[in-house]
């Protein structure tokens, strides 16, 4: 293995934080965040783009299931990951001193894990690699999916309930799908607070 860059990336729901060193341990840059979309993904392999693929060492803590997208998606790209024990980032943290847990300490402290070779590997096999790829794939396609329903209903509700979204402000809630299942529109659900009050 030929790698110049080492690349510890801490997890979050919506965005992660990012850190790189080179095999030396200086670190390349300050650390930075990226969302956990493929912009963001692409992102990141822009600040990296003076380094072959090959070049280029990821590692992440194996923590919920945030880590899915990212691994396949460089995985797709020929980049190197490790999959870590989050376990084993925290022992490692704390060796080096790095006392106050921030996503910034906890990016460098896997970049520097996997530089020193001081981990134990989670090892995702090809088949199962494929399969998350795939997941990942129908999972994307699904939100766009959602996504595109949404905005068809919330046309039609504009069109027939045009008062509703100052009404409920939430028009996807649980209360809002017990309006809409006794209401069709305004006039009905008028009359249907009419009823009660009178």
């Amino acid at each position: 293995m030929n790698q110049k860059v080492y690349v510890g990336i801490d997890l979050a729901k919506d965005s992660s934080r990012v850190a790189v060193v080179d095999k030396d341990g200086s670190k390349l840059s300050s650390p930075f965040s990226i969302k956990n979309t493929r912009d963001g993904m692409e992102k990141l392999l822009s600040k990296l783009n003076s380094y072959k693929n090959d070049e280029i060492l990821c590692g992440m803590e194996a923590s919920s299931n945030y880590w899915e997208n990212i691994y396949s998606y460089l995985k797709e790209k020929k980049v190197s990951c490790l999959l870590i024990n989050p376990y084993q980032v925290k022992k490692y943290r704390q060796a080096l001193g790095l006392k106050i847990k921030t996503d910034s300490v906890d990016a460098e402290a896997v970049a520097q894990l996997i530089r020193a070779k001081k981990y134990d590997n989670l090892y995702i096999s090809d088949e199962v690699a494929v399969e998350l790829k795939e997941l990942v794939r129908i999972k994307f396609s699904f939100a766009r999916r959602v996504k595109d329903l949404k905005k068809a209903v919330m046309s039609l509700l504009c069109l027939v309930f045009p008062e509703y979204t100052r009404i409920i402000p939430h028009p996807f809630s649980k209360v809002s799908t017990e309006i809409l299942s006794k209401y069709r529109n305004f006039m009905q659900y008028g009359k249907g607070k009419c009823l009660k009050t009178c």
